[in-house]
């Protein structure tokens, strides 16, 4: 059994570079899970924030591994 890898992503605000960086990881992530590995994705977004909640799902729609969007309220 290999270990899972669980990335938490819980960002208020992305400009286009680290936008970039992000897709770079989740894009690393995902060919290690095509080749068998164990990974999945939280994608954290406040309850009211539609451009993090539409970002988080345009992310997911181009993986195979999981991507899990989670709402929360703000703090």
């Amino acid at each position: 059994v290999k270990d899972v890898i669980i990335l938490n992503l819980k960002v208020n605000y992305l400009n286009t570079s680290s936008t970039k960086c992000i897709l770079d990881l989740v894009e690393i992530l995902n060919e290690y899970f095509t080749k068998g590995g164990n990974v999945k994705v939280n994608w954290f977004h406040e309850d009211d924030d539609e451009d993090m909640l539409e970002l988080g799902q345009e992310i997911g729609e181009d993986l195979q591994l999981p991507l899990k969007i989670i709402s929360y309220e703000e703090e």
